[in-house]
């Protein structure tokens, strides 16, 4: 059995008086892909930026002792006036890190940024590039854990590839473990060990092919729920 990671018991968001997430009991194990699938407003952000601290929750979330943690959000609209570049917020994360420009080069040589990219204003970055940047950010604390939340939202289905090609090859490399948002059920079936299916609660938690049955399906994708108004729009699940 993979070293445990991460345990989350009997989680729960509540914002504005609403609940958004509640009661929800999972692990992550080394080298594992947890994915998270659900409909629109079932609470798949809000768990992730509560385990990104960003957040406030009840229940538990434990780490294993000095587990580094990254964190990439769903794709950010960049103000194309904003003279920030991609090398300017990693060179300000590697500050804070103590670590040297020599590593920002490497995360941007392993999610592919060629130079003038990292030096163009974030806003001027094509989707693809922004979310490479994203994925370089959580990268250079070297993360034994990283959260994706729908890192290809927005993007055309042949960025979309290219960007969940990158993903692939980064897990493989630094035998990350990952919590994944999807919208795809395929993508999750290929690459998922567990699969989360939440509608504000956990519908089930094990494997893909246990918990994505058509009988599991039907009530993760009928159950009434409310609706998070804290959590983006997204594409529909195919």
């Amino acid at each position: 059995m993979a070293q445990e990671l991460l345990r989350v018991e009997h989680l729960g968001v509540v914002l504005d008086g609403q609940t958004v997430v509640e009661d929800v009991t999972f692990s992550v194990g080394r080298g594992e892909t947890v994915a998270v699938v659900g409909p629109n407003g079932a609470g798949k952000t809000m768990l992730l930026r509560a385990l990104a601290g960003v957040v406030p929750h009840t229940g538990r979330i434990v780490f294993a002792r000095g587990l580094r943690l990254g964190y990439v959000p769903q794709r950010v609209e960049a103000d194309r006036s904003l003279p920030l570049s991609a090398e300017d917020l990693l060179v300000a994360k590697s500050h804070v890190l103590g670590v040297g420009r020599d590593r920002v080069k490497e995360v941007a040589r392993l999610v592919g940024l060629p130079r003038e990219a990292l030096r163009a204003p974030v806003g001027h970055l094509s989707g693809g590039q922004l979310q490479a940047a994203l994925i370089a950010f959580a990268l250079l604390g070297r993360p034994e854990l990283v959260l994706f939340d729908e890192p290809t939202a927005s993007l055309d289905r042949k960025t979309e590839a290219q960007v969940l090609e990158l993903i692939g090859e980064l897990v493989e490399r630094f035998s990350l473990a990952m919590v994944l948002v999807s919208h795809d059920l395929d993508q999750v079936r290929a690459q998922a060990d567990q699969v989360l299916c939440l509608n504000r609660r956990a519908i089930g938690f094990g494997a893909p092919e246990e918990v994505l049955s058509p009988a599991a399906l039907d009530e993760i994708f009928c159950v009434p729920h409310h609706r998070d108004p804290h959590e983006p729009a997204e594409r529909p699940l195919q």
